[in-house]
Parts: C-alpha cells; sequence; structure tokens
C-alpha cells in the first residue's frame, strides 16, 4: 500500500467516524454514510491535497469556551495547575492570560481625563 493509498484510508476512517453516528441517529443506513464519507474525502482532497494542513485538536468554539474557563480559573502563580488541567504548555496559559487582558484593555474605553486638562494648558 502507498503512502498516498494509506493517507485516503486514514481520511476516509477519520471522517466515516466522526460523522457515522450523526447519521445513523437521523436514519441514514451505513452504505450512505460511507458515500458520503468519501465524497467529504475527495472535497478534502481536492482542496488540499498535496499541501500541509494544520488540524487543531478542537474548533474556535471549544477552544474559545476553554480559554474562558482558563481566565475564570486563573488566580496568582496557578499557571501549573491550569497546564495540568487542561492539557497545555505553561507558556500557552500565559498566552491565552495575556491575549485576554490585551483584549480587555483594548475595549476599556479611554481615560480621556489627563488630555483635556493638557489642551487647557
Amino acid at each position: 500500500m502507498t503512502r498516498r493509498e494509506r493517507s485516503e484510508d486514514v481520511l476516509m476512517d477519520v471522517i466515516g467516524a466522526a460523522i457515522e453516528s450523526d447519521l445513523k441517529r437521523n436514519g441514514i443506513a451505513r452504505e450512505q454514510a460511507e458515500v458520503m464519507a468519501f465524497s467529504a474525502c475527495m472535497a478534502v482532497q481536492r482542496d488540499v491535497g498535496g499541501s500541509q494542513v494544520y488540524i487543531s485538536k478542537a474548533c474556535s468554539k471549544t477552544v474559545n469556551k476553554r480559554n474562558q474557563e482558563i481566565v475564570a480559573a486563573f488566580h496568582e502563580g496557578n499557571y501549573r495547575e491550569l497546564a495540568n488541567r487542561f492539557k497545555l504548555s505553561e507558556r500557552r496559559i500565559r498566552q491565552i492570560l495575556e491575549n485576554d487582558l490585551k483584549a480587555r484593555r483594548a475595549s476599556r474605553p479611554l481615560n480621556t481625563a489627563k488630555w483635556d486638562l493638557a489642551e487647557k494648558l
């Protein structure tokens, strides 16, 4: 079996497993699910075949929720605890917290009182 054939098999297995239970729940037979998985596999190959693609462990909604949980659970210096709990590196925990802090700072209205005073001088 060539590397390409193995890649196709893995892609088919992943796509098939991901949609099979949902399709069964909605009354779609296994054979139809396999056809749909094959079609999805072909679409992925057509659109990204031959290039390297990073596939995240989680979708952005899941990541955003996880990041909110990290921010809520943070208290002075518990980076390692959070890293273990969320299976991330301490560095990534710090990045998440720094990004949250930057976002909160950016969303605050500027204190214009000192600029008003400067204009009066």
